[in-house]
């Protein structure tokens, strides 16, 4: 499973860099104009959380706060700006990140992949890359 779990955690970071490139590009405090108020509120709680445990501080981006599920939404709710970084429209990119979530949190909590699941997961993994506009 550690294999599939690399590979969702780094599309995961990726999504984020898409984020941040993408809204950051040409709007100013995109976080707070952007981001939706829900979003931004569960990510404050985790940071507002760390800061009360021992451990380091993951980041002070609150970006890196937000689990995969409000990537999706970011996305989603700001499509006339990430329209030009896909071939495919938000359906389609929620077809693909959405059971793609399910099966990373199957991972993260230390399930095991059927073989059904270790193909499904291998297929949204091929398409979220042919989906992707190429720089």
């Amino acid at each position: 499973m550690s294999d599939y779990y690399v590979a969702t955690y780094c599309i995961e970071n990726s999504i984020r860099k898409l984020i941040r490139e993408t809204l950051a590009e040409n709007i100013e405090d995109w976080w707070v104009k952007k981001v939706p108020e829900t979003i931004q509120a569960k990510a404050k709680e985790f940071q507002d959380h760390e800061r009360n445990t021992p451990l380091s501080r993951k980041s002070d981006d609150p970006l890196d706060y937000t689990m995969f599920k409000d990537l999706i939404e970011i996305i989603k709710d700001n499509w006339p700006e990430f329209s030009n970084r896909f071939t495919k429209n938000p359906t389609a990119i929620d077809q693909i990140l959405f059971p793609l979530n399910e099966l990373r949190n199957l991972i993260a909590h230390s399930g095991d992949l059927s073989e059904l699941e270790i193909d499904r997961i291998q297929m949204l993994l091929r398409n979220w890359h042919e989906v992707q506009v190429r720089s």
